[in-house]
């Protein structure tokens, strides 16, 4: 028996659960939803008078419901998704919706390591170690589309490098709530945003203050990089940052000279808008600093390919449900592997209590990095399941 049934995420808006049950257990798989989203990924769902219809992705699989059930027969993930791709018939599954895709994708993955009495890191890694385990990048601070606050620039995220990920998760958290006792100190009103990070009406600049203030109290060896999201505020050639306005060879200068500045920050993602290969490509041959395509890229093998040729960053994030398959994905990630780019996977702003993302980034080896948030339950469950993973591997 396999079915879909209709959940929320943690912006309470409704999203795709495909679920069966196998040897006595339910197994479930969800998907995610973003705010911030490219231009280039598949369509969560089919577009009904220019607005995103789940019902139809409801429909399509009633319709379909019979060979969708048969289609998990195949051994192979790359078979499974490859009937995906001929059922819907179109290239970023307008007809089914990318969400219900990746639900089923990543359905059939748990199915068939259930089927062989394995966790699905270890039925994708079967000898894993302790260093295929990703360094967690947390969410401490936000602005841009995630918050209501004045701040363009979406997320801060803070890093460690301890051997352990589960001292990384509690150092991360320990810069969170140093965040906080500073606001609480300083009397600033806050709250918190879409992906459960710290957001206040203040600054750019009060924000790198603040984290850095945060950073030195805790005395570790932190550091910390920006999710810049710099399409949500590119109009007409020109990024509008702050009341001011830059072009692209201004904006190229700005970032090049804040990071000159700030030499703790180590990653900065999507710093210019998301067809600008050239202008990621020209900052990343000026800093050391990871530079990171989300929007750039969308988890599509044919963009990063671009990316590639051009010397556009040194890491690509993954999220799965950008490009609605799991064999898509996986596509993407050995052509990072094979170009020694670092593959950070990534949560999205909508999320759930859904854990596979963690599995996919043990699993997978070579994910150096996951980007999951740092405080809220949705995006613990996948930070608590790999120090779970971390101890069954120890």
């Amino acid at each position: 028996m396999f079915d879909i049934i209709k959940f929320f995420d943690s912006r309470g808006t409704p999203t795709i659960c495909a679920y069966t049950k196998c040897k006595s257990d339910i197994i479930t798989s969800v998907a995610p939803a973003g705010k911030s989203t490219g231009s280039h990924e598949v369509l969560t769902y089919p577009i009904i008078k220019g607005i995103p219809n789940i019902g139809q992705s409801f429909k399509f699989f009633k319709q379909n419901k019979k060979s969708i059930e048969q289609a998990f027969a195949f051994e192979e993930q790359e078979e499974f998704d490859s009937f995906l791709e001929e059922l819907d018939e179109t290239p970023n599954f307008s007809d089914m919706g990318g969400n219900l895709a990746i639900a089923l994708s990543m359905l059939f993955l748990k199915v068939k390591a259930k089927e062989q009495n394995k966790q699905v890191f270890e039925y994708l890694n079967p000898k894993p170690k302790l260093n295929d385990l990703p360094k967690p990048l947390g969410n401490c601070f936000g602005g841009g589309l995630h918050s209501n606050n004045k701040i363009p620039v979406q997320e801060f995220l803070v890093l460690h490098n301890k051997k352990l990920i589960s001292d990384n998760v509690k150092l991360n958290i320990d810069v969170y709530k140093a965040i906080e006792k500073d606001l609480h100190k300083r009397k600033i009103f806050f709250g918190k945003n879409d992906e459960g990070a710290i957001t206040a009406n203040i600054t750019f600049n009060d924000a790198i203050n603040l984290v850095e203030d945060a950073i030195d109290k805790l005395g570790e060896k932190s550091k910390y990089g920006l999710d810049v999201a710099a399409s949500s505020f590119y109009a007409k050639g020109k990024y509008e940052f702050e009341n001011k306005k830059y072009s692209e060879k201004e904006f190229i200068s700005f970032w090049n000279d804040f990071l000159k500045k700030h030499k703790d920050v180590v990653y900065v993602e999507d710093p210019f808008f998301e067809d600008s290969f050239d202008a990621f490509a020209e900052l990343q041959k000026k800093t050391k600093a990871l530079i990171c395509g989300d929007d750039l890229y969308t988890t599509n093998k044919d963009r990063f390919t671009i990316g590639v040729k051009k010397k556009s960053t040194k890491a690509i994030l993954i999220k799965p449900n950008q490009i609605g398959t799991l064999s898509r994905m996986y596509e993407t990630v050995k052509l990072a592997q094979k170009n020694d780019i670092d593959c950070v996977i990534s949560h999205r702003s909508g999320e759930t209590s859904d854990n596979t993302i963690a599995h996919l980034a043990v699993g997978l080896k070579g994910i150096k990095y996951i980007k999951t948030g740092t405080i809220s339950g949705e995006r613990l469950a996948k930070l608590n399941e790999l120090i779970l993973i971390e101890k069954l591997i120890s």
